[in-house]
């Protein structure tokens, strides 16, 4: 009740009677909560106060100060609802009970190398500890020489180093880490874990999933009808992209559910000229920098839009309702950025050659305050108003004249006709596969329906949300195709595609087939015929999915953690998600557990002042030994776990000299999941076992 009572006092206090129904009401209830309980826990974890305490105490003192102005205003906490047909309420449970059987079957794989392994870990981390830094121990402990041998350093970055794939070191002087990605899906999965453990906080993806498709849903509903948004949704809920990213805790599907949640909220801020909504949407968008980097696509749109507005003269003040409070959390972004993202900003970012200047950084701090700039001279004029007006009727269109319209899809086809025809015939015919690979989880009928769609909209649209609608989606959608692949193994390469374009797309089929079945009797058995092979196609390909990838990996951890007592240090010597266990180990189970950086993992972090001590066999195993010596005297045990003999050899062949290996036991885990392949997709899954081998190292001594 925490959760949701903030929610519905803030509603309330705006709401009027009988806005919308029971489903609207019940869905804008939990967004407005969920917006309100995000920006709650950004703020505790960058002040390292993160707890349940903390946030039930805040939550407790909002609702507090917010039922003080209800009854100050005498605002009515009776709620009543518009009616809705028994066919869309039918079909609305439908959907939802379809996406309860289809995303409720989260995937564990909490080990390295992908985003997910880092955001599961770093949840625990922060419920656990309270804090976003991270403090480790042994690092704090050892010899300065020596901490290149165990941790992946760097001479002259802004980012000292990584403990593990993706979790940069602050300073090694005090062993201090700290995970630097976008942090919102990171604090959730902290609050879900404190509120319900390690058998069901990774509940949380399928449950945000189900959030989203009915976001979309009321989406389609708002911009054209009930029937447009059950089948936009419908497709989205039963795409094999989207049923993926579901199940698997990355923040790419809590990105879909607040970019849609922000449309959907906008569009009802210019029908139903209600302030709440203006508010609740530009908190939306501005929540999405904290997800993925992608969301700076957001503010072309947004900026042109308020362009247009001020050009026409159609900005009014009710405008301050969405502008102000979108400035001010992308303030708060600046500052986030500078004080805990910089590093990450700089390490991935390329060099100039010349002059050995990082670009992104320059880009970011021009983009900020050019953004800043805009926003403040764009709400001087409005502030100096003399009435305070609403949006006026003709607010909800747009006045684009049939020539530029014309001209904006000659250009569209133009560009898909390069993509198709000859993109595919040079040596950089990214962009044509890009598409291709949409066709694998939509099918081609579905990528050109939803084309067309797009293409109708562009001639026919009048109303201004559509025109945003469209212009986020190309921005998104042109971005992604001609941009090259990051780690093209499919399905995960589809993480791009699952945030924006893949929902966008569902939208305007179903808008198509709709607009289709209006035509006569022929076009609509042509449209149920067509939504009958989409969803089959859709359904047929899911065979995969019945059960999750990695089920029961975080078990199987635990199981292995209690091998090792508090006084172990555990050397983890492998390649791969499927065997990477330090990383769960250390911030799952709380276990002095390392990741050995080799000279083969370069591929993953190719920064040229990487300090690399692996190739140097005498050196490394003089600084090795002297570590394991170290430890020794402290009453340390010390372990090397591999996941194959040629691990083994490997490392063996350097330090046999100086340290002893004894062979002691074995581990096996059994896992399940779907094949990745690069390049190209598959949809089969694999069951494979893997064996590690947990060997003890000392030191030889003469004696």
């Amino acid at each position: 009740m925490s959760f949701l009572i903030p929610g519905y006092l803030t509603y309330n206090l705006f709401r009027k009677n009988k806005e919308d129904t029971l489903f609207e009401f019940t869905y804008i209830l939990i967004l407005i909560s969920f917006i309100l309980t995000s920006i709650l826990l950004l703020i505790l974890t960058q002040l390292n106060i993160f707890s349940l305490k903390n946030i039930l105490l805040l939550q407790i003192i909002y609702s507090i100060i917010l039922f003080s102005f209800n009854y100050y205003k005498k605002m009515s906490f009776n709620v009543s609802f518009n009616s809705s047909h028994t066919l869309e309420n039918i079909t609305f449970i439908t959907i939802i009970l379809m996406c309860i059987l289809l995303f409720f079957h989260p995937t564990e794989e909490a080990s390295m190398y992908h985003d997910v392994g880092v955001h599961i870990n770093m949840g625990v981390n922060i419920a656990t500890t309270g804090s976003c830094n991270i403090y480790d121990p042994i690092m704090d402990k050892m010899p300065q020489d020596v901490i290149p041998v165990f941790y992946r350093m760097y001479s002259q970055s802004l980012l000292n180093g990584y403990q593990f794939p993706g979790i940069s070191i602050d300073d090694p002087d005090l062993g201090k880490m700290r995970q630097i990605r976008p942090p919102l899906h990171i604090t959730w999965l902290a609050l879900f874990y404190v509120l319900f453990g390690y058998n069901y906080f990774l509940y949380l993806s399928p449950l945000l999933a189900t959030l989203s498709i009915i976001a979309i849903y009321l989406f389609g509903k708002e911009l054209f009808n009930w029937k447009v948004g059950a089948l936009g949704s419908s497709l989205l809920a039963t795409n094999y992209a989207n049923v993926y990213f579901a199940q698997y805790s990355s923040p790419e599907i809590l990105f879909q559910f607040i970019f849609f949640s922000g449309l959907l909220l906008y569009a009802y801020f210019i029908r139903k000229r209600n302030p709440i909504f203006g508010i609740i949407s530009a908190l939306c968008f501005g929540l999405l920098f904290f997800i993925r980097f992608d969301a700076i696509f957001i503010l072309p749109t947004l900026i042109i839009y308020y362009i247009y507005l001020k050009f026409c003269k159609k900005i009014e003040k009710i405008h301050l309702y969405f502008i102000i409070p979108l400035l001010i959390i992308f303030l708060y972004y600046v500052i986030y950025v500078n004080l805990h993202m910089k590093k990450y900003i700089y390490a991935m970012s390329p060099n100039m050659p010349l002059f050995d200047v990082s670009l992104l950084p320059i880009a970011y701090t021009s983009l900020f305050l050019f953004v800043i700039l805009f926003f403040i001279f764009l709400i001087i004029p409005i502030l100096k108003m003399n009435d305070i007006s609403k949006f006026k009727n003709k607010e909800n269109t747009i006045k684009i004249t049939k020539f530029a319209r014309y001209i904006f899809l000659l250009l569209f086809m133009l560009w898909l006709s390069y993509l198709f025809i000859i993109s595919p015939n040079t040596d950089y015919g990214e962009g044509f596969k890009n598409i291709q690979s949409l066709t694998w989880f939509m099918t081609i009928i579905g990528l050109i329906l939803g084309l067309l769609a797009t293409i109708t909209l562009i001639i026919k649209t009048k109303k201004m949300a559509v025109v945003i609608f469209l212009s986020l989606f190309f921005t998104y959608f042109f971005y992604y195709i001609t941009s090259l692949h990051n780690n093209p193994v499919y399905p995960w390469a589809m993480r791009r595609y699952i945030t924006v374009v893949i929902p966008s797309l569902s939208i305007f089929i179903g808008y198509i087939l709709f607009e289709i079945k209006k035509v006569s009797f022929k076009g609509k058995i042509l449209a149920c015929s067509l939504v009958v092979f989409l969803i089959m196609s859709n359904i047929t390909m899911n065979n995969t999915q019945i059960q999750p990838q990695f089920e029961g990996y975080i078990d199987k951890v635990g199981e292995l953690s209690e091998f090792f007592d508090d006084r172990s240090i555990i050397i983890s010597y492998g390649v791969g998600t499927d065997v990477a266990v330090s990383l769960p180990l250390k911030y799952m189970f709380n276990k002095n557990a390392i990741f050995l950086w080799t000279s083969d993992l370069k591929q993953f972090y190719l920064l040229k002042d990487t300090i690399n001590i692996w190739d140097n066999n005498i050196e490394f195993e003089k600084k090795f030994s002297k570590m394991v010596d170290i430890w020794e005297k402290e009453d340390y045990r010390i372990y090397l776990i591999t996941p194959t003999q040629e691990r083994f050899n490997t490392f063996y062949n350097k330090v046999y000299k100086t340290i002893k290996v004894e062979h002691i036991n074995n581990f096996s885990f059994d896992i399940s999941k779907i094949r990745w392949d690069w390049g190209k997709f598959t949809n089969t899954r694999i069951n494979e076992k893997y064996t590690l081998e947990i060997f003890e190292l000392r030191i030889k001594r003469d004696n």
